[in-house]
């Protein structure tokens, strides 16, 4: 969101190694976030990899639109992504702009500019990792 704020979010977890976490509550939802549980929406997703298939990301464009026109029914919306290749999918970017989404893909190479989420749980996660 333009207030830095990020309302709806998608988590992909690894199947395999999904119920051998122990630290999964915590990079899921820190202790900074326990006001916040409330007016964040969640979407959990899994795969054998842990990465995100066509047809998972186009579960995640579906769930994200209906979650866009529930708080904001005649607001379009910028959808910000990196250069993966689900990101620039014809099909994909198609359906997401026929329902007021418009999908903007940054220049490759420059996500770490904007990937706020490494500074809170993906940045714990990471750091645990080591």
């Amino acid at each position: 969101m333009v207030d830095a704020s990020t309302p709806f979010r998608v988590f992909t977890i690894r199947t395999k190694d999904f119920f051998k976490s122990t630290d999964i509550e915590e990079w899921i939802a820190p202790a900074e976030e326990k006001g916040l549980r409330e007016t964040l929406d969640r979407m959990f997703l899994s795969s054998k990899s842990g990465s995100i298939s066509t047809e998972l990301f186009k579960c995640i464009r579906d769930e994200f639109t209906l979650w866009w026109r529930s708080i904001h029914p005649t607001l379009e919306c910028f959808l910000i992504s990196d250069n993966l290749s689900i990101h620039r999918n014809k099909d994909i970017v198609a359906e997401a702009e026929a329902n007021g989404v418009h999908m903007i893909n940054i220049m490759p190479g420059s996500s770490h500019w904007l990937h706020v989420h490494d500074q809170l749980p993906f940045a714990r996660k990471k750091e645990k990792e080591k």
